[in-house]
């Protein structure tokens, strides 16, 4: 038998796999214990030994972070908004994949309910998107996310300046003309029924009345401009999404948003309808007792927030979010992880010019679209972009079929993909174009460069789905058990785990024997642990014993 054909692994009895009887099997030499020495030194020859474990596994192990995943696309962005992206990654030492859709929800959130794209006559996309940046602690998702979102609460802010006069005049108004229809009110219900009937030449007080209450309902109170919101129950996002013609953007450096609609506040029953409503744009109708109808014909809510992995793992892990279709609106992005590689004084300062560009291109935006009237606005593509999106929906059916990329755990993900990379098309074109590009058509460029970042997104996503769809199992166990087997590895590199030794000096998480068989499955598949049957020394099967991929080690 070659050295090859020993190192192959063939399948025990309970589908586990094992070294062939002749091969390799290092602990062959021993006999079946129950100690915790179980095994004796390895013999000489380690890269050997290396190299006949490796053979046990399908392939390399796969990442349980985004080490391995592409960068965001920068160059696919405008200039202003690029070199911002470049400027603040330098600045805060943080991945671009975190700065850049952030940069998008910001361009989500001014054009949201302002500009609709219209690729054929019966199909248009709202100009919003659902977002979310997974990065651990102290990777400094606060700083970015301000410094994504600076100009659009700039611009909110001199918006509600400018309002607040307008609110104040119509409120008095209103208020003034709210009185005389009272006291009208109250002048007609003290005549008697015999003198309501008067001669022709004098008014009927009964009418003046109606008449005085119908003006001072006519009289509309502006409510203040708010473009983003932060923590908010899905009651108020309604509320504001009434109020506020059907736009809002809710953009927060944490998770907790899911909590609140998974239901923290309503024991624990999720509310998720105003969100995929208002990504979908259809009209949400809500009444209730003792209240008026909140009635959003069009709503157009962008959502991007940046959260923890073990957030993105309950995320993904909840059947709610999955069965409703809210993680099939969701694009995610996973940064790589900066902290302890980041180097203070290769910190460069974000030049003020960029930012000065990039700040005045995303606030005129903002106002100049809040300014307008009779939206949302309908822009057009042309041929060649309509040409390179229905060329686009082709390649994606083919992916969405079984053994494609966007099949399987994705289908539903994957069946926005094209819709998503539409939206991306219009926010890219608004971002060159500013408000002129109403009366402009998306070119055939732009959504060139918006599949890339369509495929960016892709990426991300089927990392997320991948390394935290696991059922029951978070991705922080899975991370809690890859570190103890790596520090165990330290001590007695390339040497087998008993399952005995698991469940009694592993993790705690490892002592029920459930629990412990979802994680090792799970590491399994993602081919940075393997399960064998080892040999006695007679040649029988034996217990099972867990190898973990020397590269992953």
């Amino acid at each position: 038998m070659t050295k090859n054909e020993s190192a192959r692994p063939v399948a025990s009895p309970d589908g586990h796999r094992e070294p062939e009887g002749g091969g390799f099997t290092p602990e062959s030499t021993a006999r079946v214990s129950t100690g915790e020495n179980m095994f004796p030194s390895w013999p000489e020859g380690e890269d050997q030994r290396e190299h006949e474990i490796t053979a046990l596994f399908d392939g390399d192990p796969l990442p349980l972070t985004a080490e391995n995943l592409p960068s965001f696309p920068v160059d696919a962005l405008p200039g202003s908004y690029a070199a911002m992206v470049e400027a603040t990654a330098a600045a805060l030492q943080v991945d671009t994949a975190m700065v850049g859709p952030m940069v998008l929800g910001a361009l989500s959130a001014a054009c949201g309910g302002h500009v609709e794209a219209q690729v054929q006559p019966d199909w248009t996309e709202t100009a919003v998107l659902f977002l979310t940046v997974s990065a651990g602690p102290s990777e400094r998702k606060s700083p970015t996310m301000a410094r994504a979102t600076a100009p659009v609460y700039a611009a909110e802010r001199v918006m509600v300046e400018a309002a607040t006069e307008q609110r104040t005049e119509a409120r008095t108004r209103r208020e003034i003309a709210e009185q005389r229809a009272k006291n009208a009110k109250a002048e007609a219900s003290k005549l008697s029924h015999q003198a309501t009937d008067v001669g022709v030449d004098m008014v009927d007080p009964v009418e003046y009345a109606v008449t005085l209450a119908e003006r001072a309902a006519a009289i509309v109170v502006p409510p203040l401009p708010r473009v983003i919101a932060d923590d908010v129950t899905p009651e108020a996002m309604v509320s504001r999404l009434a109020e506020n013609d059907g736009r809002l953007a809710l953009m927060s450096a944490e998770g907790g948003t899911f909590a609140t609609f998974a239901g923290r506040y309503a024991n624990g029953v999720a509310n998720l309808d105003a969100l995929l409503k208002g990504y979908s744009g259809d009209p949400i109708r809500v009444e209730r007792k003792g209240r008026e109808a909140e009635i959003v014909d069009r709503p157009a809510l962008t959502v991007c927030l940046a959260t923890q992995p073990d957030v993105l793992a309950a995320v993904c892990a909840d059947e709610r979010f999955r069965g409703q279709g809210l993680l099939a609106r969701i694009a995610f992005a996973q940064p790589r992880p900066m902290v302890g590689h980041r180097d203070p004084d290769a910190a460069v300062p974000t030049p003020e010019h960029v930012a000065a560009a990039y700040a005045a291109a995303l606030s005129d935006l903002t106002r100049g679209l809040y300014d307008r009237e009779h939206g949302p606005t309908s822009v057009k593509f042309s041929p060649a972009a309509r040409e390179e999106i229905a060329e686009l929906q082709r390649r994606v059916e083919r992916r969405l079929t079984t053994g494609g990329d966007l099949s399987g755990d994705l289908e539903a993900w994957g069946g926005k993909h094209v819709g998503r990379v539409v939206r991306v098309a219009l926010l890219l074109h608004m971002a060159e174009h500013g408000c002129a590009g109403v009366d402009l058509t998306v070119d055939r460029d732009t959504v060139a460069a918006a599949e890339r970042i369509g495929e960016f997104f892709a990426a991300h996503t089927r990392a997320a789905f991948g390394t935290v769809d696991t059922g029951e199992v978070r991705l922080s166990d899975l991370t809690t058990t890859l570190d103890y087997l790596r520090v165990r590895h330290q001590r007695r590199p390339l040497a087998p785990f008993t399952m005995r030794e698991l469940s009694k000096s592993g993790p705690t998480l490892l002592r029920r024997k459930s629990i412990r068989d979802q994680i090792l499955a799970t590491l399994a598949d993602l081919n940075i642990v393997v399960t064998v049957r080892r040999r006695t020394e007679s040649g029988r099967l034996g217990a099972h014993v867990v190898y973990l991929h020397p590269k992953a080690a």
